[in-house]
């Protein structure tokens, strides 16, 4: 008797052959939306309402620009090129990668609620996306030994994509952060941010 798929499942197991379910994109969605707002507590409503949303945002276009080089990679090292392997790899990442962000959605709350520091909160993102990555795609990988050199190097590039594309779509956190010149790289843009705090700190 045929079993339905359930949201563990859909998560967790590989099936490249079918199509991305529902509550895979639920998932992914709401953990980045949840990580967005514990980041954005930095800067009270203003900077929640602001990172709310750019943090899926900054994720969609990353995972977007990048899908046709796991399509590459991937046709490089398996001999075929499949658009819905392509996809589902990209979306089961994805999810992934946001369910483990809204579990880390307190740390980052802490950090962010209870410094006036800016550089904290984003090494902690930065660290916590990062590694959340690594974690996602080596649980994915692990499902996929075909072509997992290819899906592996698709991480590699993805991460300064993501990082560049939060750096592109500046600021946010908060708008009286140091936004630069019109043009920047992810690590002049994080070093330039490094040593900001809020101007409320004068205060105390």
């Amino acid at each position: 008797m045929p079993q339905r798929d359930h949201l563990a499942s859909s998560l967790f197991d590989a099936h490249p052959e079918r199509r991305v379910p529902t509550q895979v994109l639920l998932a992914w969605t709401l953990g980045l939306f949840g990580f967005g707002f514990a980041l954005g507590t930095y800067n009270g409503i203003n900077g929640t309402l602001l990172a709310t949303w750019k943090i899926p945002f900054a994720a969609a276009l990353s995972i977007g620009i990048t899908l046709p080089s796991l399509a590459v990679f991937s046709a490089l090292t398996t001999g075929t090129l499949c658009w819905r392997r392509t996809t589902y790899l990209a979306g089961l990442t994805a999810a992934i990668l946001g369910a483990l962000m809204l579990a880390l959605a307190p740390v980052m709350w802490l950090f962010a609620s209870s410094s006036f520091h800016l550089g904290w909160p984003v090494v902690v993102a930065a660290g916590l996306a990062t590694a959340s990555l690594f974690v996602a795609g080596s649980r994915v990988a692990t499902h996929f030994r075909v072509g997992k050199s290819g899906y592996l190097l698709w991480l590699l590039l993805l991460i300064p994509v993501a990082l560049q594309m939060v750096t592109t779509i500046r600021p946010v956190i908060t708008k009286n952060a140091p936004s630069g010149s019109s043009r920047m790289f992810f690590l002049e843009h994080f070093s330039e941010i490094a040593d900001y705090r809020l101007p409320a700190a004068s205060e105390n």
